[in-house]
């Protein structure tokens, strides 16, 4: 399905977000996948499990679902994106060029049809980019993530 491999780009929006445009992209996106890293890391292992990926996930439904009645719509999707892209404008546009159309990431979301996205259906969305590069099935080391962050940004498929 095309949402799922493109929420891969939710995962490094951030990355994409503060990074675009600068001279020191390989170095900074270095820096962005630790803080990425060490914040989904939750037991400090050194490895990020598909639980914890998942887990991750959890805030950015918050800020999606804006009146916090355990869905969020189009409009509130839309809502959050309009509130990032006043401050990074320029550098969502990059971004948004190289995603699917949010009406056809929200379908996808959405699995039961019903017009709305649950916490249940956006967390058990899908986790291409984790899969693509848990080799072992034990989780991402950190040169693994910053590898699959550096491969999302660089436009690797």
């Amino acid at each position: 399905m095309l949402l799922k491999r493109n929420l891969t780009t939710i995962f490094a929006a951030a990355t994409t977000i503060i990074l675009a445009g600068s001279d020191a992209h390989a170095q900074d996106l270095s820096t962005v996948a630790d803080i990425l890293f060490n914040r989904m890391d939750e037991n400090h292992d050194g490895l990020v499990t598909k639980d914890e990926a998942r887990a991750s996930r959890g805030p950015l439904f918050d800020r999606f679902d804006a009146n916090h009645d355990g869905f969020f719509t189009v409009a509130e999707a839309d809502a959050a994106r309009d509130a990032t892209s006043r401050a990074w404008l320029s550098r969502i546009a990059e971004l948004r060029a190289r995603m699917v159309p949010p009406p056809e990431r929200f379908t996808d979301l959405d699995q039961n049809g019903d017009g709305k996205v649950s916490r249940d259906e956006f967390m058990a969305g899908g986790t291409p980019l984790f899969d693509r590069f848990d080799h072992t099935g034990r989780g991402l080391s950190r040169a693994d993530f910053a590898a699959a962050i550096n491969a999302r940004n660089s436009g690797t498929p």
